[in-house]
C-alpha cells in the first residue's frame, strides 16, 4: 500500500523521475520522464541501454560517461549534485535540452530528476507576459512602460548624439465616466479595445504604446524631438477623432486630451510619470481633445 502511494506521488511530480540502483539497473521512472522522453521501462533496463538510446553520438555518450564516473569518485560534497545541461535524443528522434540533477543516497542508489528547459523557459516567458500585458487591451502595461523609461532614461543621459532623447506621451480619454455611466462598462471596454487598436496601428517601428491605468494610455517615440513628437500625437489624435464607434445603435465619435514631455535624462521614471500626467491634465482643464507639451 504504501509502495503504491509513493508512486502515485512520484507520478505526480511535474518533472521527469529516473532511479538507478548501484549496478545502474533502473529501478522507476514516473509518468512525465517518459512522456518528456518517450521511453518506458522495458525500453531502457538499465543505464547502459538508456545512454545509448538517449545520447546515440558516441563521442558525446563518452563524453557524458567520463563526466558521471568523475562525480562518483568525488569526496568533496559541493561539487557533487550539481545540475548537467544536457541534449537528449527523445524515442521520436526529436532532441531536447534537459536539465538534470543527480543525487546519491545513501544506500548508493542515485536518484535523477530532469526539465525540460525549453518547456521551463516556455512557463518563464508565459509568467512574464501575463506579469507585463494588460489583460483588456493586449497592450504592455504600467509596469513595463517604467521598464522602458528606465532604460531610455539612461541613454538619454549617455550621450547627446541625435537620437538620445525621446519623448513620452500621455493621451486620456474625454468624457470617459459618461461613457460608462451612458452605456455601461462593457461598452467603455469597448471604446479601450478600440483605442489600443489605433494606437497600436498608428506608430512606427520601435514605437511603443502602453496601457497606464483606467482610460489612460501612454506612448513612447523613439529617437525624436518635441516638435516631431507634437506632429505625430496630432496625427494620432485625427486617426482617433475620426474613428466610429456605434454606441447603442448611435454612432459616435471620440476624443482624446494629450500631453507630451521630452526623456531628456533629467527625470526619474516617477518625475516623468508625474509631469507628464500633469500636463494631460492641464489639456483637460483647457478643453476636450487638446494636446500640451511639458
Amino acid at each position: 500500500m504504501q509502495e503504491i502511494e509513493y508512486s502515485e506521488i512520484m507520478d505526480n511530480i511535474p518533472f521527469g523521475i529516473m532511479l538507478l540502483d548501484h549496478k545502474y539497473k533502473i529501478r522507476y521512472i514516473n509518468k512525465k520522464f517518459i512522456a518528456m522522453f518517450g521511453y518506458n521501462i522495458d525500453e531502457i533496463p538499465n543505464g547502459k541501454t538508456w545512454l545509448r538510446k538517449a545520447y546515440p553520438d558516441p563521442t558525446y555518450r563518452h563524453e557524458i560517461i567520463d563526466k558521471w564516473f568523475k562525480e562518483i569518485k568525488t569526496t568533496d560534497y559541493e561539487e557533487k549534485n550539481n545540475a548537467w545541461i544536457l541534449s537528449v535524443t527523445c524515442k521520436d528522434n526529436t532532441v531536447k535540452t534537459v536539465n538534470f540533477i543527480p543525487v546519491r543516497l545513501v544506500n548508493g542508489d542515485y536518484i535523477i530528476t530532469c526539465e525540460d528547459i525549453n518547456e521551463v523557459y516556455g512557463q518563464a516567458n508565459r509568467l512574464l507576459h501575463i506579469l507585463n500585458i494588460d489583460p483588456l487591451t493586449g497592450l504592455p502595461n504600467r509596469q513595463s512602460l517604467e521598464s522602458q523609461l528606465r532604460l531610455l532614461i539612461e541613454k538619454a543621459k549617455q550621450g547627446k548624439q541625435r537620437g538620445s532623447r525621446s519623448a513620452l506621451i500621455f493621451a486620456d480619454i474625454d468624457d470617459f465616466e459618461e461613457i460608462n455611466h451612458n452605456f455601461g462598462y462593457n461598452t467603455g471596454d469597448e471604446v479601450l479595445i478600440r483605442l489600443a487598436k489605433i494606437l497600436r496601428n498608428s506608430l512606427r517601428a520601435g514605437d511603443r504604446a502602453f496601457r497606464f491605468e483606467g482610460d489612460e494610455f501612454a506612448i513612447i517615440l523613439k529617437s525624436i524631438s518635441m516638435a516631431e513628437a507634437k506632429l505625430a500625437a496630432e496625427r494620432i489624435q485625427k486617426t482617433i477623432n475620426q474613428s466610429v464607434l456605434v454606441l447603442d445603435y448611435t454612432k459616435h465619435n471620440f476624443n482624446v486630451s494629450m500631453g507630451i514631455i521630452q526623456i531628456d535624462g533629467t527625470m526619474d521614471v516617477i518625475t516623468l510619470i508625474s509631469n507628464a500626467s500633469q500636463t494631460v491634465q492641464r489639456s483637460k482643464k483647457l478643453g476636450k481633445n487638446i494636446i500640451s507639451l511639458f
